[in-house]
């Protein structure tokens, strides 16, 4: 663990003299400027005579991404920066220029697991905007879909991540030597800045994401139709060694769907492209339709599934089918990671002026100290040996607080897990 701390310490440090280095190249040449005599020697013909506000948008360029990104925001404050320098900083959002293809190509290819023609049919060769940490080619599918792809630069998150701790440290240094400047709030405004730009980054891989999703649902139903052709008695019969592997493939094909239909959740929360039909819903209809996708693998393990919803309860707003996909998910859960012959509790109960909707194992419970992180997303249990990707109850949080309502959970390590969410009477 050490040596990965001093590791990063040096690259911290690293970055630390680089920026001084850029910094001072250039107070050295604002104290050329405002020098006459130096002027005089340096820029006899007055070729290189600047501004002030220009050489601090010169500065921020060579200081990189991070620093440009922050000149951007900040060129959108006329509480904190003059309208000249404002001016100045506007024009940084056209001064990010193109990486070149080859490195684009590359992190494509990394991140799709494929080479660029197996995916794309046809991607432009320049492309149709660059900024400070990332650039967009527009693309044809093999699919015939068109679309956008946001690369990001190479080595971005390393560099950004070393340059938010820096300006985090530099923020509070600020603040301590110039306690009277603690009103203008400078270190929350740094924090921000570096929620802002880990968005940034994230929303460049769920580009990737939704293209891989996007292409893998035509193969992988393809492979769904030629199993339930090799499950037809009228094409012919298989022997029990070809059954069984009939029914493996078709399981993985399930699960690969499944993955790459919570990857597709995942971007549209992502992108807020996330589309909402939120009507009066009846919550039994919901209850019914997610019991009935999970009860073959409740039979599986012979979990008793135990519904208890009130005859007269209210109906919700809701948008049925994501709520639907919500209760499915997490009976899901429940079901794996309960014992053999145990029983999952479906609750349904007025709450208010809300309807709670509660699922209950007896499983063995999520540990105190990763409670907290159960609805992050990919995050999975260290040591579980579950299947899953980490996504589902990410998802389930989006989809619940994006119809104004919200979920929880409470869990007893050993004794099992309660999850539940609310949401608004019609």
């Amino acid at each position: 663990m050490w040596i990965f701390r001093v590791n990063r310490l040096f690259r911290n440090s690293i970055r630390l003299i680089s920026i001084l280095l850029i910094i001072c190249k250039h107070g050295i040449r604002n104290w050329i400027n405002n020098n006459r005599f130096l002027r005089k020697v340096f820029d006899p013909k007055g070729k290189n005579l600047t501004t002030r506000s220009e050489r601090l948008r010169l500065m921020i360029e060579d200081l990189g991404p991070t620093f440009v990104k922050f000149g951007q925001i900040i060129a959108d404050r006329p509480d904190l920066v003059s309208e000249q320098l404002r001016n100045e900083l506007k024009k940084l959002q056209t001064s990010a220029k193109p990486f070149d293809n080859a490195h684009a190509w590359r992190i494509m290819e990394d991140e799709l697991g494929n080479p660029i023609h197996e995916v794309f049919e046809h991607l432009d060769q320049i492309p149709i905007a660059s900024a400070s940490i990332a650039q967009v080619y527009r693309g044809k599918l093999r699919s015939g879909e068109m679309v956008a792809v946001k690369v990001q630069r190479p080595h971005i998150k390393q560099k950004i991540s070393i340059d938010l701790v820096l300006m985090k440290v530099l923020a509070e240094q600020v603040v301590k030597s110039y306690p009277e400047l603690a009103s203008f709030n400078v270190i929350e405004f740094v924090e921000d800045f570096g929620t802002i730009m880990k968005k940034e980054l994230d929303f460049a891989k769920t580009n990737f994401i939704s293209i891989v999703s996007h292409e893998l649902k035509t193969p992988i139903a393809s492979i769904k139709m030629s199993i339930q052709l090799l499950e037809n008695k009228q094409i012919g019969s298989l022997n029990e060694e070809q059954e069984s592997l009939v029914r493996s493939i078709k399981d993985d094909a399930g699960r690969l769907l499944k993955i790459t239909a919570e990857l597709l959740n995942m971007t549209q929360v992502e992108t807020g492209s996330i589309q909402m039909a939120i009507l009066p819903s009846s919550p039994k209809e919901m209850v019914d339709y997610a019991v009935n996708a999970n009860k073959t693998a409740a039979e599986n393990k012979n979990i008793n599934l135990k519904i208890t919803i009130p005859e007269n309860i209210s109906s919700v707003l809701a948008d049925k089918d994501k709520t639907a996909w919500v209760l499915t998910n997490l009976i899901s859960n429940a079901i794996r990671y309960s014992y053999d012959d145990s029983t999952v509790e479906i609750n349904v109960s007025p709450e208010g002026n809300k309807v709670k909707f509660a699922v209950t194992d007896t499983g063995q419970g999520i540990a105190p100290e990763y409670i907290h992180k159960v609805f992050d997303r990919y995050f999975r249990i260290p040591g579980s040996k579950k299947e899953g990707t980490g996504l589902g109850l990410s998802i389930s949080k989006e989809f619940i607080e994006a119809q104004d309502g919200s979920i929880t959970v409470k869990s007893e390590f050993g004794a099992g897990s309660t999850f539940s969410f609310v949401l608004n009477k019609v």
